[in-house]
């Protein structure tokens, strides 16, 4: 469970300072989350990977779409994708319009991948996973006032 807002019910005042009282948040069920992992041993979600098998209509592509959005309002850093499995048409042009918030779409034509199928979903997976540490490791708090890139560039493969 991946949590995809942080409510505040109350606000308190100690010795001049706001202290936000907060609920546990409300989280929804990814399928798949791999994980980035710090020297301190705390970890951070890093890509979430939603499976679908057979079918995935408009709202299907709306609502995970949706679920991206509403995970990054919590961890910015975070990667979403999503597999369809036993898809054989591939990536189609509403998918893809629709799919605006999928960092990544991967299809497998059969029920399980062929060998170049999981190579390719692999290869993908360690370029999110890389995307995940720059964008940590750009997004973390207390430097935002310190130059940590000149430029980011969201790269686009297709296949």
């Amino acid at each position: 469970m991946l949590p995809y807002a942080q409510p505040v019910l109350e606000c308190e005042d100690c010795d001049g300072t706001t202290r936000w009282l907060a609920t546990k948040p409300p989280s929804f069920a990814a399928d798949i989350v791999l994980e980035l992992h710090g020297p301190n041993g705390r970890w951070t979600p890093a890509v979430v990977i939603e499976c679908k098998l057979g079918s995935f209509d408009t709202h299907n592509v709306l609502a995970y779409a949706a679920k991206a959005r509403s995970h990054r309002a919590v961890f910015p850093a975070l990667r979403y994708g999503v597999l369809l499995a036993h898809w054989p048409a591939g990536i189609t042009g509403k998918l893809a319009r629709h799919g605006e918030s999928f960092d990544f779409l991967a299809t497998w034509k059969a029920e399980g991948p062929t060998d170049a199928e999981w190579d390719v979903l692999l290869t993908i997976l360690r370029h999110e996973l890389a995307a995940a540490a720059t964008l940590r490791g750009l997004a973390a708090p207390g430097k935002s006032e310190k130059l940590k890139a000149r430029w980011i560039h969201r790269g686009l493969m297709a296949g």
